[in-house]
């Protein structure tokens, strides 16, 4: 079921939570799921959570999920939550042949597709199979593209685990092998599920992991919009070095990298030189709409910044050093 939500200019992302459907249990809403609750106990040891897929750009996009042979007596996924409750979903048979298979998700301009999705289960013997499932942006069978390892740990009775995302050389919204698809966080706020505008899988050239998602930990995705790339001045400093700098409407992002894994203590965003409102110049926290997104290899990407007033410009600062700017006259 295709769900409109209202975009917003979020650099990278045109991501918005729009209001939800009267809250009925489990029913797929305007931008998301309403009435969501834990799945713990609806199937015993596999785990019903909920896939939302939004297209935040304009043209229709195609993800695909790819489960190998084995692993599929333990991943199964429904385009309803009553789909996923009746066939196989809560009462599988234990003697299924569990062939491999790919699902493409088609999904419209500007909306949100809602899956559901049963993880383990199944006391079916997967020793010796993959348990990786490939989740990317792109058609199944679509040359040199990317995706995403989502690997399925199993108990010895095949119950569910959890699920940690990895991937190499993908993520991000600087023109991916995927469509800039990527994982993005929920907000699960309220008993609802709704995509976000946080990004989870900023680029990594080398072997890194994603997300872990546990019981009852649904997966948000999303195609996001690829911005106008654009100059700015560079001072790599302290380990810390910013890559590149992209404006999506009024909103401005940065990506880099850096010897360890950056957080919100180690990296401080200011405005300065605002002549219109000066009151603006000044230190602004992460949050409120400003995302980090780290990878494990240090590779880094903040978005959101608000491009504020006139005359001025961003820094990045690790420390109390400045190792990035954007403004004054830097724009390409």
């Amino acid at each position: 079921m295709a769900m409109t939500f209202t975009p917003a200019a979020i650099a990278g992302i045109a991501l918005a939570a729009t209001a939800v459907i009267a809250p009925t249990a489990h029913a797929e809403g305007l931008g998301g799921v309403s009435g969501w609750s834990p799945s713990t106990n609806v199937c015993g040891t596999g785990n019903l959570i909920p896939i939302l897929v939004g297209n935040a750009t304009n043209q229709w996009q195609a993800a695909s999920l790819t489960v190998p042979n084995g692993l599929a007596a333990n991943v199964q996924v429904f385009t309803s939550y009553a789909a996923a409750l009746n066939a196989q979903g809560c009462g599988r048979a234990e003697n299924l042949t569990a062939p491999g298979y790919s699902l493409n998700m088609q999904v419209a301009p500007q909306s949100t597709n809602v899956y559901y999705a049963m993880l383990g289960g199944v006391d079916y013997n997967a020793i010796g199979d993959s348990h990786n499932i490939a989740f990317g942006g792109l058609a199944s069978g679509t040359a040199n593209q990317g995706w995403y390892n989502m690997k399925l740990s199993l108990s010895t009775t095949e119950s569910f685990s959890g699920l940690q995302a990895n991937y190499q050389g993908t993520g991000g919204t600087n023109g991916s092998n995927q469509a800039n698809f990527n994982l993005v966080a929920c907000n699960t706020a309220n008993g609802n599920v709704n995509l976000t505008d946080n990004i989870l899988t900023p680029y990594s050239s080398s072997d890194t992991n994603g997300p872990w998602y546990g019981w009852d930990a649904p997966i948000c995705a999303a195609w996001l919009p690829q911005g106008q790339m654009v100059d700015f001045q560079s001072w790599p400093t302290n380990g810390v070095t910013a890559n590149a700098a992209q404006v999506n409407g009024t909103t401005l992002s940065f990506a880099g990298s850096s010897t360890f894994v950056l957080s919100g203590s180690t990296l401080a965003i200011r405005y300065v030189g605002i002549t219109s409102n000066p009151q603006e110049n000044g230190f602004v926290p992460i949050g409120n709409g400003i995302n980090l997104a780290t990878a494990s290899n240090g590779d880094w990407a903040v978005t959101g910044i608000p491009l504020l007033g006139t005359g001025g410009g961003v820094q990045l600062l690790t420390g109390s050093t400045v190792f990035a700017q954007y403004g004054y006259g830097t724009q390409a």
